[in-house]
């Protein structure tokens, strides 16, 4: 079985969920943050969230939403090395 369909281990009850935060606390214009890609309503309710919803976010969510920040960080360097090549002609 691929390592990507593995079962995540679950926290005990007594364990919880690290946050995900990396100490750069700066919501984008999405409404993501930059460091951790959560919503403000997010971080704000991390405390309150039980164990099982901090997972679901930490291995599904987030990860989703950091790829498609890359995805539209990559389209944009192409686009904008594209148009430097051509005006350098």
């Amino acid at each position: 079985m691929p390592e990507s369909e593995l079962p995540s281990p679950a926290p005990s009850n007594s364990e919880a969920v690290l946050s995900p935060c990396t100490g750069v606390c700066e919501i984008d214009p999405r409404g993501f943050c930059f460091g951790c890609e959560r919503t403000g309503s997010e971080i704000g309710a991390w405390g309150s969230i039980d164990n099982g919803e901090r997972l679901r976010l930490m291995l599904h969510v987030l990860p989703r939403r950091a790829a498609f920040r890359s995805e539209q960080r990559e389209a944009a360097e192409r686009a904008n090395g594209l148009r430097l090549h051509r005006g350098s002609f």
